[in-house]
């Protein structure tokens, strides 16, 4: 059986603790002691009614005393200051120390008195030396201001500082302390909660055995399949971003039932600290008390939240519209977002759902409402950026959504053309993962082709479109321009070039103007995007069909025999390109053929097209 409960120092400071070998002595620094010191004050100061939680006591049982298994630092660190104090507390013995003759259990009792020789005597009295100093002399400061009350400070420690209290019977200790010490798995407020559900006392002493044990095991079995599915970052990253502390993520389920008190107001103040879902939890089983029957209420709340986050990413719409309002399309997934900004957007989001009388259709309509309000800013297709205060940035979100909505179309399709749920997901996990920028398609500064290496590329990338003539041309450069001056290589390569772009009229051109406009704008992961800078289309191209296939593809090359050549491809990272992003690289949009090495007015126009055509339905933008 496990027992847990906050429980005051006052509570406490008549018992008798025991460390055992297997832990480490006592170690807190100075600054860490004052760092407490601190924080309780702030307490005191701020007026708060409730209680300053510390990190669970693990303990178990042992004739009249109880051994240690996690927490003793703190608890040491208390009966430090409850002796600087000058008040009663509880004993301590250091199994180590005993076998050692030197009794720490003495040493703590007497600790005012010990003077700095006694620090050689070993490295635990060092240290418990060093906190009483650390102490007298916080208490010191405090004491010479006159807002500093040494009774509410001592009372404050003994009536409001609780220890999380997590009494165990395992039989084997060195195991829970290895889980909680050497694996790096502490005792999240989820898996307090979790014992809490799972205490055998929640159920009536006449209940079978058996039975009692099946429903524990039940509900352990759920917990692990949602703790499991919370797990995978294609379902966790649907509603959440990258940042979060807790190596639990249940946690946040709990903390949206805590932040929402959807089991009722806590009868005291709950705090805000990282044990807040925790003592609210508490709360509630004293309220309605140890029972069956309050273990359904509480685990049929976290059920029902689960599996209503767990219906919106099954379903095709929902998935992708709160997946879309959920990735702050407005800001940089280079920057960390406001985690309860965000959360209180998912709170808004589940009230809605919950509305008597709330509808699949009518909670659809209120997340494309939403949406439009996102992008409102940039509904103007025409928009001209990086100028007046408009960086290009700014039209983040309807590049975003174009590249969701092609998604959600793709699987409307599924459904309707094969009669299967989902076809394809946006995958937002990756698009939060790997930090998307905006990325000019082509690129906005000139690219004059003034090094030999960059006229060679763009050459070889036009060979396979030029006549027989103009194939020889750019053969004999290619051979002989790299042994050239610079001045009679550039006027050589400006002349072949001025007779390959013939075949593009000046029509098809982009000026500089209307590179800033959204048909010139997709979103790419911003290692690629750094990786190719200001380079040509066709380089750019290659660079992208090659992310997506985990390869660098060599920039192509004539050979002696006159053939054109492109190596072999060097394995690297592999990058997920955005649909978009992909399709218009690969000219997917343009109706008609064009020439692979450029991107020309005509697909700036196909691409303009498909982007109100994808959109527009959903939020009203047509065709100008």
């Amino acid at each position: 059986m496990q027992r847990i409960q906050p429980i005051s120092i006052g509570e406490i400071t008549r018992e008798q603790f025991f460390i055992p070998a297997y832990q480490r002595g006592y170690r807190w620094e100075r600054r860490q002691v004052r760092e407490l010191l601190s924080d309780i004050r702030e307490f005191i100061e701020k007026g708060t009614r409730g209680i300053y939680c510390v990190q669970p006591l693990v303990v178990k049982r042992n004739g009249e005393q109880w051994d240690v298994i996690d927490g003793q630092q703190r608890l040491t660190t208390f009966s430090i200051i409850l002796s600087c104090l000058h008040h009663e507390k509880y004993a301590i013995n250091y199994e180590t120390r005993q076998e050692q003759g030197a009794d720490s259990r003495e040493f703590l009792e007497n600790i005012l008195s010990k003077g700095p020789e006694e620090a050689e005597r070993n490295i635990d009295f060092y240290h418990f030396i060093n906190a009483r100093n650390s102490v007298t002399e916080w208490l010191g400061e405090q004491r010479s201001t006159d807002s500093f009350d040494d009774e509410i400070f001592t009372q404050t420690i003994l009536d409001k500082v609780k220890f999380i209290w997590y009494e165990t019977d395992d039989d084997d200790p060195i195991k829970v302390f290895t889980r909680l010490n050497i694996d790096k798995i502490s005792l999240t407020p989820a898996e307090l909660v979790k014992a809490l559900l799972l205490n055998r006392s929640n159920f009536s002493e006449s209940a079978d055995n058996e039975r009692v044990r099946m429903r524990q095991q039940e509900l352990a079995s759920e917990w692990d399949i949602i703790e499991t599915t919370l797990q995978n970052d294609e379902f966790w990253l649907f509603f959440h971003d990258t940042f979060y502390d807790s190596a639990t993520r249940i946690d946040y389920l709990l903390e949206i039932i805590c932040r929402q008190r959807r089991l009722g107001e806590p009868a005291e103040d709950i705090g805000d600290d990282r044990y807040m879902v925790f003592r609210y939890f508490y709360l509630v089983f004293q309220r309605h008390g140890y029972s069956g029957d309050t273990i359904r209420m509480v685990w049929n709340e976290v059920k029902q939240l689960f599996y209503t986050l767990k219906e919106w990413y099954d379903d095709l719409q929902m998935y992708h519209y709160v997946g879309y309002l959920m990735a702050r399309p407005r800001e940089s997934t280079r920057m960390r977002g406001n985690a309860r900004k965000q959360q209180e957007q998912l709170f808004t989001y589940l009230a809605v759902w919950q509305r008597e009388g709330m509808t699949k259709k009518m909670f659809k309509d209120y997340l494309i409402g939403q949406i439009q309000r996102e992008i409102d800013e940039c509904k103007d297709i025409d928009q001209q950026y990086e100028t007046n205060g408009w960086p290009k940035t700014k039209c983040r979100p309807i590049l975003l959504l174009h590249n969701v909505l092609t998604v959600v179309n793709q699987g409307e399709t599924a459904i309707s053309g094969y009669h299967q749920p989902i076809f394809a997901k946006f995958p937002f996990n990756l698009y939060k993962l790997e930090k998307w920028d905006v990325e000019h398609i082509d690129s906005n500064t000139t690219n004059d082709l003034l090094d030999y290496d960059s006229q060679t590329d763009w050459l070889c990338s036009n060979y396979i479109t030029t006549d027989a003539d103009t194939r020889q041309q750019i053969i004999a450069f290619t051979e002989h321009a790299e042994a050239m001056d610079d001045n009679d290589r550039n006027n050589r390569f400006d002349a072949l070039r001025r007779v390959i772009e013939t075949d593009m009229s000046e029509e098809e051109r982009l000026n500089e103007e209307e590179k800033n406009r959204l048909w010139n704008f997709t979103l790419l992961d911003q290692g690629t995007n750094r990786g190719y800078g200001n380079a040509i289309f066709p380089a750019k191209r290659r660079v992208i069909m090659g992310k997506e296939q985990g390869v660098v593809f060599p920039k192509p090359v004539l050979t002696k025999d006159k053939s054109l050549v492109i190596g072999e491809p060097v394995k690297s990272k592999s990058s997920f390109i955005p649909p978009c992003t992909k399709l218009a690289f690969m000219k997917f949009y343009t109706p008609t053929s064009t020439s692979n090495v450029a991107w020309t007015r005509t697909d700036a126009e196909a691409y303009r097209a498909d982007i109100v055509r994808t959109i527009g339905s959903l939020l009203n933008i047509t065709q100008q």
